[in-house]
């Protein structure tokens, strides 16, 4: 289903359509918006309910007009990705993982192609590089005399420094303003999962298996002029 919604929308794109932008011309365009994220494993523990996680993400993108109808966006971006896990235990005990998340300093080559005047879609690849320890965040609730704990775990040692992943999206352009909306499509594995199976807390079950992030983002960036075609 993913990849053909990838070659639709790839079809849909080979047209006339005219830019906003000048043909030859360069321009940078930073931007910020939220970001929405999830990990897929079958590491997981069975009790464990996975959810999507909220975060944010910011970074710039480097365009070149180089066609009427397309054009090459080099783009850097930071996300914070990572998921939620709920786990509920006996009756006396209800332990809850609230967060799961980790940095990447993303390096991405995108084609851009315009559907209509203003509004486009655009395909790529991306590096991404972790820059920081997979950190898992506890809350731990005692139901008898209403305690809350908390404990922080840095497991980087399961993670890969770098891994990649396929940004599909569709951007519309107002003046010098662009809304964007961006799916990350699964790359390689990113980790390998293994804990202990006396680490009742952990979020890994004692199986190893790969890890996939899953993301999804909604950003507003402001179009800078750099190099007019002559």
């Amino acid at each position: 289903m993913k990849k053909l919604t990838v070659i639709i929308a790839l079809v849909l794109c080979v047209g006339s359509a005219k830019a906003q932008y000048e043909k030859r011309a360069c321009y940078f365009r930073p931007y910020m918006g939220f970001l929405f994220s999830n990990m897929e494993s079958k590491a997981f523990r069975s009790d464990m309910d996975q959810k999507w996680k909220f975060n944010m993400t910011l970074g710039g993108q480097l365009e070149w007009q180089a066609m009427n109808s397309s054009s090459l966006l080099i783009d850097v971006n930071y996300r914070r990705q990572g998921c939620s896990l709920d786990y509920k235990g006996n009756d006396d005990h209800e332990e809850k993982v609230t967060k799961m998340t980790v940095d990447y300093l993303c390096f991405g080559l995108q084609w851009k192609m315009y559907l209509r005047p203003n509004f486009s879609a655009r395909v790529g690849v991306e590096l991404m590089n972790k820059i920081g320890d997979l950190t898992t965040h506890y809350c731990v609730q005692n139901k008898d005399v209403s305690v809350n704990e908390e404990e922080r775990e840095h497991v980087d040692d399961i993670m890969d420094q770098t891994t990649w992943s396929v940004p599909v999206g569709l951007s519309y352009e107002y003046k010098n303003f662009t809304i964007s909306a961006t799916y990350h499509l699964d790359g390689q594995r990113i980790s390998e999962a293994l804990s202990s199976d006396d680490n009742t807390r952990s979020a890994w079950s004692s199986k190893r298996e790969p890890v996939y992030f899953k993301a999804f983002d909604l950003t507003l960036g402001y179009t800078i002029p750099l190099k007019k075609r002559k």
